[in-house]
């Protein structure tokens, strides 16, 4: 497998990214949790590179990228921009997952020219959900996973360092400015999915989004809580997977 880790700079910053996979292969783009590093998509990624060109990376002030402001989705958005640009993707299948499907969204309407497709993993707007909430969903999801004789997913101490973890924290706070740009979501004209844990606090908010991007579908991930690719990792790789495959023909030109 071809594997490239690198550091590029940006504005106010330097991103860490990294590509796995043939670059002959079609290119998608993860986008990470709040509060984790590019790591925590290892299991996810690892299967897909076995098909496709995967990037991910540090969003800016948190893992081993630094910043010291600019953080905003419009940034984010930007940052993804360069990665791609990094790595001479100029369209790609972007996947998010919770705060970094917020940035995929905000970059599906910033650069549709970029896009091919567009993954919306435990999706949401406006506010988080409660903390306590999300975490007694994780726990309900594991449970009926062990019932289930599934295994569930465990959190990798190394997925959550980050060079300065107060900039990282303050990196996360950008749903606290404005977000004018929610509003449009309905302008997002790529195939879309929607995917979200049975159990995860956002799943009413994810069918919304769904709902309003044409034409998106929305599948319920089950025994799932709020971080999906870090609790059913197969699952995810196998639904991000089939989706791409059903995409049609001219998004793979």
């Amino acid at each position: 497998m071809i594997v490239a880790d690198r550091f590029i700079d940006v504005e106010q910053g330097r991103i860490r990214a990294r590509a796995d996979g043939d670059p002959a292969n079609l290119p998608l783009a993860l986008i990470n949790m709040a509060q984790t590093n590019l790591l925590a998509w290892d299991a996810v990624a690892t299967t897909l590179a076995t098909r496709f060109r995967v990037i991910r990376h540090d969003m800016r002030g948190t893992g081993a990228s630094v910043a010291t402001s600019l953080f905003t989705f419009d940034r984010y958005a930007d940052d993804l921009a360069a990665v791609c640009n990094h790595f001479g993707i100029a369209r790609a299948v972007v996947i998010g997952a919770a705060y970094g499907a917020r940035t995929a969204m905000r970059f599906a309407l910033r650069y549709p020219d970029r896009l091919r497709a567009l993954v919306l993993l435990d999706v949401a707007v406006g506010a988080p959900a409660d903390r306590l909430v999300r975490e007694a969903g994780v726990e309900r999801a594991q449970a009926r996973r062990a019932a289930a004789g599934l295994t569930h997913g465990r959190i990798d101490p190394a997925w959550l360092d980050h060079h300065d973890p107060d900039r990282a924290l303050e990196a996360c706070r950008a749903h606290l400015g404005p977000m004018p740009w929610e509003a449009d979501i309905a302008r997002i004209a790529v195939p879309t999915l929607v995917a979200t844990g049975d159990e995860d606090p956002n799943l009413p908010v994810s069918r919304g989004i769904a709902e309003a991007i044409p034409g998106a579908r929305f599948l319920t991930i089950e025994m799932t809580g709020h971080g999906s690719p870090i609790e059913r990792p197969d699952v995810v790789a196998a639904l991000i997977a089939d989706f791409v495959a059903a995409l049609p023909e001219d998004i793979f030109r």
